[in-house]
């Protein structure tokens, strides 16, 4: 037996994954309990670092600690002849702690400062720069100092501002009724530069959105960015983890970058509400898109910080994903004030899943914005015409083990049309460069969500969407590949057992693609129906 750690777990052996997937819904909460303990909690720069995050898409510390235990259970039950490793660090622990009869073998380790990593941190920071310099030539808008604002953090994809894909276009409209609510998006540095300046122009002309570079300082620009040279602190021993010493994994992934345009995001945030604040200007309510991620982090802490009776929420506008971790905060999350006082969820079913961690974050529900096309008549049909739908969700690296899975099911090669619906953060041009082979008959399907799914029969799709549970709930069947652990435990903790089947092996496919029944749930549980009386929550 092979384990090449390089490789998506949906890859390992199957009798090792098996205990692997067992172990990473065990060890959940001994992992957040170590972050909680770890961590610095009233520094800004160690929350907003990745080991902080808990985000398995950002960082690997939780995959690793679950390969460590699984080996640890596996070495005398299974034949392990050789394990593939992509760090030294890893490489010394399983050696050191393991001491496992297998060959270790070292690949693709990253290690030196090199003119990539150069050129991508300049990359980042002459972006945000650029942003800086072209806010600067927008008219800045005078906030009164006698009005108590409301300020809901977005981002923007559409260059239509009404068309907001995190808030209703019915809440956009409501908020321009009003002139203390605005909305302040965020620039990442994976939108196109010649979009952000032409999306600049537009907020700064539109009375309901605020550029918060307007209210930021060059000094706060370049302050964000030494977070880079800050992160000499974190280096130092850190309490073991079920007997092992992770430390050197820990201040590895405290240096590395990939996670530093969302950084220096949240940095900003905490700079703009200290400003405000110095301004004089009077807050009474901040909302953030909570997703846990660095940017958010500052934005909470700082509106908590310097307006500590402003009103502090957080809206979900989202379903349940338990495989990103992230989403439901810690302990020392919520006592460090980085997160949130209240959470907004967008369907009573989930309200308890969001306290995993921490029983004293409060919770309330508020419409599902995204979702109030549940609510119509029209239904999502189920047409009899042998299409297949495959649905990303927009991670890179649950897309790429999606794809691979329905090729190795051979679904190309049968009697069917095959069509794929494009997440629309991700391209499948970005997909298509980590795959050894892309079925001609793949097409890119160029509808809309609802009308894909619409004109497809079979619908097959991975754990990591709000469309998963959106289907479900409005009577479709889906098909869903296990290339996460936990893809299952979502059904299981909201006691789901209709509509859907989970599927490990490739080859077992052919059998689902027949004749299939479905069942009616109360769309009132997953989804709040949007009325005048609660979208006041959000004004």
């Amino acid at each position: 037996m092979i384990i090449d750690t390089t490789k998506p777990n949906i890859f390992y052996p199957k009798t090792f994954k098996k205990i692997y997937y067992k172990n990473c819904l065990k060890l959940r909460k001994d992992f957040t309990k170590w972050i909680d303990e770890i961590g610095e909690k009233k520094s800004l720069d160690w929350w907003v670092s990745i080991p902080a995050s808990r985000n398995q898409y950002v960082s690997k510390l939780f995959n690793i600690f679950c390969l460590i235990e699984s080996l640890k259970e596996s070495k005398k039950k299974l034949k392990i002849e050789e394990i593939i490793v992509e760090s030294v660090e890893l490489k010394k622990i399983i050696e050191k702690n393991i001491r496992i009869r297998s060959k270790i073998t070292l690949r693709n380790d990253h290690r030196k400062f090199n003119l990539k990593e150069f050129l991508f941190i300049s990359k980042i920071f002459l972006y945000q720069l650029l942003i800086y310099i072209f806010c600067k030539f927008t008219v800045k808008k005078e906030l009164l100092k006698k009005e108590k604002l409301v300020l809901i953090d977005t981002f923007l994809i559409d260059e239509d501002l009404d068309n907001n894909k995190f808030y209703h276009k019915r809440l956009i409209e409501k908020s321009k009724e009003k002139k203390n609510i605005y909305f302040v998006p965020s620039f990442y540095s994976e939108m196109k530069v010649i979009k952000v300046i032409k999306l600049i122009f537009k907020c700064s002309a539109s009375k309901n959105f605020l550029l918060r570079e307007h209210y930021l300082s060059f000094s706060d620009i370049l302050d964000s960015f030494y977070i880079i040279f800050r992160r000499k602190k974190f280096i130092k021993k850190y309490k073991k983890l079920k007997n092992i010493d992770y430390s050197k994994l820990v201040v590895k992934e405290i240096n590395q970058n990939h996670n530093l345009s969302s950084q220096i995001l949240g940095l900003q945030n905490y700079s703009f509400f200290k400003n405000l604040f110095n301004a004089q200007i009077k807050i009474k309510k901040v909302i953030n898109w909570f997703e846990n991620q660095s940017l958010g982090k500052g934005w909470n802490l700082g509106s908590r910080t310097f307006y500590p009776k402003a009103i502090s929420l957080g809206y979900q506008g989202y379903t349940f994903f338990p495989q990103y971790m992230c989403l439901n905060p810690s302990k020392s999350e919520y006592d460090s004030k980085v997160v949130p006082d209240i959470l907004l969820s967008i369907g009573k079913i989930y309200n308890k899943t969001r306290q995993e961690f921490c029983k004293y974050i409060k919770i309330k529900n508020a419409p599902a914005l995204s979702f109030q096309h549940v609510f119509e008549k029209r239904k999502i049909k189920c047409p009899k015409n042998s299409c297949v739908l495959i649905i990303l969700s927009g991670f890179l690296q649950d897309d790429i083990s999606l794809i691979q899975w329905c090729i190795e099911s051979n679904l190309h090669k049968k009697n069917l049309k095959i069509y794929v619906k494009e997440h629309p953060i991700l391209k499948i041009k970005i997909i298509k460069k980590y795959l050894s082979f892309f079925p001609n008959n793949y097409i890119i399907s160029k509808k809309n969500f609802l009308d894909s799914v619409s004109s497809s029969q079979y619908l097959i799709c991975s754990g990591v969407t709000s469309g998963i549970l959106e289907l479900i709930v409005q009577k479709r069947f889906i098909i869903i590949p296990k290339i996460n652990p936990l893809d299952h435990i979502i059904f299981k903790k909201l006691n789901i057992n209709k509509n859907f089947k989970v599927l490990e092996n490739p080859e077992d496919l052919d059998i689902y693609l027949r004749d299939f029944s479905t069942n009616t749930y109360n769309k009132n549980l997953f989804f709040i129906k949007q009325t005048n009386k609660n979208l006041k929550i959000f004004l």
